[in-house]
């Protein structure tokens, strides 16, 4: 941001000696994400993140954001998926970082941090461990599962191959399990008739209505257990991540009891069989309970079991960074924020319109509603 209010923090260009805006009617850009609109002008200049460098990284310098896209203490969103779905059109930073053969390894790995019931939590919170160009060894244990991309790389795919609730197993059929594994995400997004028979299982479960369309709520006292797999293992997701806290629900005319929301919602319906576009969303619900890798060569994600203890954190509402780190350092070098590994905000059906407070922990690390 340039000029984006006066609780943001912003960029001053004119203090950037290689920064350059592009001129011509083509260099003013409107972006909408899920969560609203960003104006500004294509530019350049150079990037450094966590003691890397590019220079000449395209950018867009924002001049004008949506109410409330951007959370007080927060600039911007770096994102991570692939050239294909820059709405810039563009290399994105890593993807440079790459090509120039400045990453030990062609990934970028993802430790995120469990916050619940944290009475202090800020938005800009510590939000977990980014390591470019390798893995820290240190954050999880056993082998990293890889499976091959699904379709072409634009967003982080795999394939949904099963979803198991409360010990019974969800059909996910064979046409509607696209998924874009996103960090910069909060929840898991599943298809209408998908989401339906997840919380089918879970009883005393409801779909909410009005302005949290799209999500379910469950009674208080039910642990939900959901676990997930891709083709490979079946990570299960700890039941904190599946409690999103507590909303009123209406009962009668006149009455309502407090239930809590689950953090698996209803995304609508994207894409038709065949296409490269995810029904799926699967967001920090799940990364919180895996060490997730992201490799472009060969293109996969990876998931692995976090290391001992890491699984039953509940982080801390101290005020720290997010930590970035280099591959095989064994100390955080830098600290940073970044977007999430798809940036796929704006990538959902129209035909649900879900407002609800996400929280980005580990990349952005901010609070932001989406309307997908």
């Amino acid at each position: 941001c340039t000029t984006c209010g006066s609780d943001i923090p912003t960029f001053d260009t004119s203090k950037s000696s290689t920064f350059k805006a592009a001129t011509g009617t083509s260099a003013a850009v409107q972006i909408t994400y899920g969560s609203g609109e960003v104006q500004g002008t294509t530019s350049t200049d150079t990037v450094a993140f966590g003691g890397f460098t590019i220079t000449g990284q395209e950018l867009l310098a924002v001049a004008d954001t949506s109410s409330g896209l951007i959370s007080s203490g927060l600039s911007g969103i770096m994102g991570l998926g692939f050239q294909a779905i820059s709405a810039l059109d563009t290399t994105p930073f890593w993807q440079a970082l790459y090509s120039a053969s400045q990453l030990s390894e062609p990934l970028f790995s993802f430790y995120l941090e469990r916050y619940v019931d944290q009475a202090n939590l800020i938005n800009a919170a510590p939000g977990g461990i980014l390591t470019l160009g390798g893995t820290n060894s240190s954050l999880y244990q056993g082998s990293i599962e890889y499976i091959d991309l699904t379709g072409p790389q634009s967003y982080w795919l795999l394939t949904v191959s099963s979803v198991t609730v409360q010990g019974k197993t969800v059909s996910v059929g064979t046409s509607s399990g696209l998924a874009a594994i996103d960090t910069g995400t909060t929840l898991i997004g599943a298809p209408t008739a998908i989401a339906a028979s997840i919380w089918s299982q879970v009883p005393g479960s409801t779909e909410l209505t009005g302005e949290y369309q799209g999500l379910y709520a469950f009674p208080c006292d039910t642990s939900v257990t959901v676990s997930i797999s891709f083709g490979g293992t079946s990570w299960q997701i700890s039941p904190l991540d599946m409690n999103l806290g507590t909303v009123n629900v209406l009962t009668t005319v006149a009455a309502t009891s407090q239930m809590c929301a689950g953090g698996i919602f209803d995304i609508g319906t994207i894409a038709g069989s065949g296409t490269s576009v995810p029904s799926w969303i699967v967001g920090d619900t799940f990364l919180k309970n895996v060490y997730s890798v992201f490799r472009a060569n060969p293109a996969s994600v990876g998931f692995a079991q976090l290391a001992s203890g890491l699984s039953s954190s509940t982080g801390t509402s101290s005020p720290n960074p997010i930590q970035v780190s280099f591959s095989g350092s064994a100390t955080p070098t830098s600290t940073g924020s970044s977007g999430g590994s798809g940036g796929l905000l704006g990538a959902a059906s129209a035909n649900k319109n879900i407002a609800v407070s996400l929280t980005l922990l580990a990349t952005v690390a901010a609070c932001f509603t989406i309307l997908l």
